[in-house]
């Protein structure tokens, strides 16, 4: 069996799905800071953590704190959660500043009626831009805009995609083959397995990632690297 490491997973209560996947390391990423702060206790040694972006001077100095000791490894911005329009994001990118090369996740899945406050591909540009050497991951890989996502940040080597929750969403929709195309001519360095988990089942992510990535001709070191090495590279944490 490969070895598997989740860019990308949220902690279930006990009544949810129980994971489904083994792995030697997860991101555990909170959406809500208050979530962290009341469950960082039910973290594995081998868990890297991501916590929201922190948008007050309050939660600011907290998150700091928090990554200076080691305990938080990346941030994440996710425009829904936090109500970003469009006239946001400039802000993001100054907080973004004060937090140089930790890595930006940024949610890219686009859904719901509230239009207002969608992800930004302007947005993620000008983050990008900014921290030329930051790695700013784009979570869903743009979900059905994925194609888009594509051609507009293929210049932007600090651009990563994890394919978390996509994959199994849209593999049985006409976006399966721009799922293949991103897979095909995106360097196996900067994609990362993900689940998404509880709202997404990892061994489906893993099936039919494994799966897509033998369509699009990448090589097992690709995969391998897809699977495990380069999340477990960037967000670190003790490997099981």
């Amino acid at each position: 069996m490969r070895t598997v490491y989740d860019a990308h997973v949220h902690l279930a209560d006990c009544t949810g799905p129980r994971y489904d996947f083994p792995v030697v390391g997860r991101n555990v990423i909170f959406n809500v800071l208050g979530e962290y702060q009341e469950h960082r206790g039910e973290l594995e040694e081998s868990d890297a953590v991501s916590v929201i972006c922190p948008l007050n001077a309050r939660d600011e100095h907290f998150v700091a704190d928090e990554i200076r000791a080691g305990r938080v490894h990346a941030l994440k911005v996710h425009s829904r959660i936090q109500k970003l329009t469009a006239e946001d994001w400039p802000k993001v990118t100054q907080v973004a500043r004060r937090f140089p090369n930790v890595p930006l996740i940024v949610d890219a899945f686009y859904y719901g009626s509230d239009l207002a406050h969608q992800p930004s591909l302007p947005g993620i540009i000008a983050i990008a831009q900014d921290s030329p050497e930051r790695p700013v991951i784009v979570a869903h890989c743009g979900g059905y805009r994925l194609l888009e996502y594509f051609f507009h940040l293929r210049d932007l080597p600090n651009i990563w995609y994890d394919l978390s929750f996509s994959l199994q969403y849209l593999s049985d929709s006409s976006l399966r083959s721009d799922l293949i195309k991103l897979i095909r001519y995106t360097s196996p360095d900067r994609l990362m397995f993900g689940s998404d988990f509880p709202f997404a089942s990892a061994a489906r992510q893993c099936d039919v990632l494994i799966g897509l990535a033998r369509e699009a001709g990448v090589r097992d070191d690709g995969l391998d690297r897809m699977l495990a090495t380069n999340a477990r590279d960037l967000f670190g944490g003790v490997i099981a």
